[in-house]
């Protein structure tokens, strides 16, 4: 099985030996949804799912929960594919990235290699951690950074995406384009939906800063995630609102990655 990011206009898979995470819709792009699978290159089934028509007031969605039991809000709708076999091919899709899986290697410290290479490094891989109302699903490609995350108190569901590219300063939100956001009713201004696939990725040079700022940037170019402070082995940026986006040198991961230094 041939590993990496595979694209069209109305599907994107980012596929390793145990994942394979679908960000899809329809012709008109009047649905857009998630699907992650889970397993082995010959057997992946789905444990999770997210979709919404547009325009609509709710988004469906299904996991698989800790004790194995399904958690939906749509159990006669998207609660029934849980569990259900992948069966896309990549064949005749774009492929936009590839995947090089390893086993896990001493990472670099920030003394030694610096915070743009440290972001870079330790951010390469999947990541997985489920529990009972919810889940969280991360994965970083050479170019792309993929999420999929939800938790069941206030429909908190988060479908991305993006470009982002490290630097010396933080973290550069270069692209992002597919978006799945939402939280309670929706009212809340980070709340989106959009699809863009098939598109090829350019990573983009890091504009240059104005200012250090004590605080997460948003500009015309893009949105600059500054390192609020850092140690040998954690970086901790500004993130959007009041968050703060935590990255640590040792954190395990479900797959690590290579990628061409």
């Amino acid at each position: 099985m041939e590993y990496g990011v595979f694209t069209s206009p109305e599907l994107e898979i980012a596929q390793t030996r145990r994942w394979a995470l679908c960000f899809y819709c329809n012709s008109d792009k009047s649905r857009i949804g998630a699907k992650l699978y889970r397993g082995t290159d010959d057997d992946k089934k789905l444990v999770a799912v997210a979709e919404r028509d547009l325009p609509a007031v709710k988004t469906v969605y299904a996991f698989q929960s800790t004790d194995g039991s399904i958690v939906s809000n749509d159990r006669e709708g998207v609660g029934k594919l849980i569990g259900s076999s992948f069966s896309y091919q990549t064949n005749e899709m774009k492929k936009n990235d590839s995947i090089v899986l390893t086993d896990p290697y001493e990472m670099a410290t920030v003394e030694n290699k610096g915070i743009e290479y440290c972001l870079k490094q330790w951010r390469m891989g999947t990541s997985f951690a489920r529990y009972p109302n919810g889940f969280t699903f991360l994965m970083a490609t050479n170019k792309i950074e993929y999420v999929f995350t939800l938790q069941t108190d206030n429909c908190d569901i988060y479908c991305g995406a993006s470009v982002n590219i490290p630097f010396e300063k933080g973290l550069f939100g270069g692209r992002q384009y597919f978006r799945l956001r939402n939280f309670g009713d929706n009212s809340e201004p980070f709340c989106g939906f959009f699809c863009h696939l098939g598109n090829d990725i350019t990573v983009p040079t890091v504009p240059e800063m104005t200012c250090d700022a004590n605080a997460c940037i948003v500009t015309d170019n893009g949105i600059f995630w500054t390192v609020k402070r850092y140690s040998n082995d954690e970086i901790i940026l500004h993130g959007c609102g009041d968050d703060e986006y935590v990255y640590r040198r040792q954190d395990e991961k479900s797959e690590y990655f290579r990628w061409n230094e």
